[in-house]
């Protein structure tokens, strides 16, 4: 069950739902196909979400939690400023090792939207449930290095508006 079947619109969730149609697809394409194209600063990003996420996962506080947010956001300068020093060698990965990353961010941007499901305790079956995922990751990758950002960034939107539409008409 996703939490979208348990979405009722109101003015609150307005803002929820213009969400999962607009800002996150946009966002999600930043972060996952960004790493598609070699750039510093998605490089310095991702290096920063892993720090953090790191720090969220094996953080048992809730202080901690917190500060491992905050830990994302004040890498990313130390993680720019060290990627300079390594941008010829980190280039020279990325042509050398291109399909290691398209199948990454393909993998992780299915991996990620196993929290969109609830009442799961076994993640080794929930796999199945975000195999459409992985294979759209596949696609907007595709048409990330095809076509251009924008192109991903349409097609997730249009992704995105379809079945919550659909989830939104089938609750009511």
């Amino acid at each position: 069950m996703t939490q979208a079947e348990h979405l009722e619109i109101d003015q609150k969730n307005w803002a929820v739902v213009l969400y999962i149609i607009l800002l996150g697809p946009l966002l999600e394409e930043l972060v996952f196909r960004g790493l598609l194209r070699f750039n510093r600063k998605v490089i310095a990003f991702w290096g920063s979400l892993l720090l953090g996420g790191l720090g969220w996962v094996l953080s048992s506080n809730s202080t901690f939690k917190n500060a491992s947010v905050y830990m994302v956001f004040m890498s990313f300068p130390v993680f720019y400023i060290a990627t300079e020093y390594v941008k010829t060698t980190l280039h020279e990965f990325w042509k050398n090792h291109f399909k290691v990353v398209f199948h990454f961010v393909a993998v992780s941007f299915a991996l990620i939207h196993l929290g969109n499901f609830t009442n799961i305790h076994n993640y080794l079956w929930a796999l199945p449930l975000v195999s459409i995922q992985l294979i759209l990751g596949y696609f907007l990758g595709f048409l990330r290095i095809k076509f251009g950002f924008w192109y991903g960034v349409g097609l997730h939107i249009m992704w995105n508006f379809t079945f919550t539409i659909i989830s939104l008409l089938d609750n009511s």
